[in-house]
């Protein structure tokens, strides 16, 4: 059977504002613009932003494989755990392809378990933002040649804490050098295995919304559009190969990046306040000291961006996880409190440990105001179960605090709280915006992906020749 050759190129957090806005320093994104128009991608982002890269690669949504993070809330285990194949298993869409024939080649697709497909290549966590598990590959041979042709991705680990202007400026050069070193590997893996379906996801872009987002206006800074510029050259290096002529190419980004306007600091000291006064403690002047967990809490205030750097880098995995299991659980009181919060990256996840206390919850987050401009904080609390039903939606948090576009808050106020005082200080400049974008080269596909869940079925009609 002939099939049409597919490149699907992740552009992963790439913001279609931010392109919009600069095409005149990125040639080959504008070339693409100018022969067709890129079409607003619907994702889970804008609620369960990790959630992305699993509907993408199961083609279902987040209450059928229910994962939205690296850590999550193990119920039976009663503890944080990391997702893994033994828990919260799911199978790619290009692993039924490639049973049935179809020469597969995925590299640093996001989110990927560690590779069990038995027949073409699949290499994982070379140069990925967010990771569940190692660099490896289901051919253990060609991971070791990418390591002797292409060494480490010059990434490196996200450590997220407040940094100078000398490593914001390393970040910009490995990020740069790191687009460049990908497009030469993804080249490399196109021309030397031939694949009929090609997925390649350039991760720099993630990592540099996150760090280099300068101010909190629209205004990216030029270290992210150095970035942006770097990934736009990488693609056309990788489209520019022979093997990737004649095939049909989609540009793709799961979700944008904006700058950050959480107010995710304020979710520990809002829930013990909340819980304070519901035990007739009642509103204070100011932020009530932290029960169980004070000590990590503590540290984490009092040391250092730069040691906390350090010390991120050098702890194994396991002692980090430890520490983040300490902070968000060790002040909870599993008898009386309503809920706690579960790791987030820019939201603010919830999980419920009394029913009946959701309505006093939910008001008393909708109720919190910025202390300098009155105005509110939250504009909804949502229940991620009841938007996307499934087999797998208990996973997923049981309520998520969505924030009102603002500048991260140092004082709120509330009747019902008071003063509460915290400081956003993990670095991050940059955050996750729900919509992606999709570019499609040559004439309008149909059906066209209108949701990150499309691309399973859009893929095979490509291979089919069908669209």
């Amino acid at each position: 059977m002939t099939r049409r050759r597919v490149l699907l190129v992740g552009l992963d957090a790439a913001d279609l504002a931010v392109v919009r806005a600069n095409l005149a320093r990125l040639p080959r994104l504008r070339a693409c613009f100018e022969r067709s128009q890129p079409r607003a991608l619907r994702s889970p982002g804008e609620i369960l932003s990790s959630a992305v890269w699993p509907s993408f690669a199961t083609g279902e949504g987040p209450g059928d494989h229910g994962i939205y993070y690296p850590m999550q809330w193990d119920a039976a285990g009663r503890r944080l755990r990391r997702v893994d194949e033994s828990w919260l298993d799911f199978e790619p869409f290009w692993y039924e392809l490639a049973r049935r024939g179809v020469r597969v080649t995925t590299l640093d697709v996001p989110f990927s378990l560690p590779s069990r497909m038995a027949a073409g290549v699949e290499v994982v966590n070379w140069g990925s933002q967010e990771c569940l598990g190692p660099f490896a590959s289901n051919q253990p041979a060609l991971a070791r040649e990418i390591l002797r042709r292409f060494g480490r991705h010059p990434m490196g680990q996200d450590v997220p804490v407040e940094s100078p202007p000398a490593r914001l400026e390393a970040i910009r050069r490995r990020l740069v050098a790191g687009a460049a070193r990908k497009a030469e590997l993804a080249r490399w893996l196109l021309e030397s295995t031939e694949p009929e379906l090609f997925i390649a996801v350039f991760a720099e872009l993630h990592r540099a919304g996150h760090v280099l987002w300068r101010g909190r206006d629209e205004a990216p800074g030029e270290a992210l559009l150095d970035v942006y510029a770097a990934v736009d050259a990488a693609i056309g290096q990788l489209l520019d190969s022979p093997a990737a002529q004649g095939a049909r190419i989609v540009l793709f980004s799961t979700h944008g990046t904006g700058p950050n306007l959480t107010q995710e600091h304020m979710v520990l000291p809002v829930l013990a306040r909340f819980h304070a006064t519901r035990r007739g403690e009642g509103p204070a002047a100011s932020t009530p000291a932290p029960k169980a967990a004070g000590p990590m809490a503590w540290l984490r205030a009092a040391i250092p961006g730069q040691v906390q750097y350090l010390l991120a880098k050098a702890l194994p995995a396991g002692v980090r996880d430890f520490v983040v299991q300490r902070a968000l659980l060790g002040g909870v009181d599993w008898e009386q409190d309503v809920a706690f919060a579960l790791p987030m990256s820019g939201e603010g996840y919830l999980r419920v440990l009394d029913p009946t206390g959701i309505d006093e919850l939910k008001r008393c987050f909708l109720e919190l105001r910025d202390a300098g401009s009155g105005e509110p904080v939250v504009r909804d609390v949502v229940a991620p179960a009841a938007l996307w039903p499934g087999p797998r939606a208990a996973n997923l948090p049981d309520l998520v605090v969505l924030w009102a576009r603002q500048a991260p808050a140092t004082a709120l106020q509330s009747a019902r709280l008071g003063r509460i005082e915290a400081r956003l200080a993990t670095g991050r400049t940059g955050e996750h915006r729900g919509d992606g974008f999709v570019w499609i080269d040559g004439a309008a596909a149909d059906p066209a992906p209108g949701d990150v869940t499309d691309f399973a079925a859009f893929t095979r009609a490509c291979l089919e020749g069908r669209s």
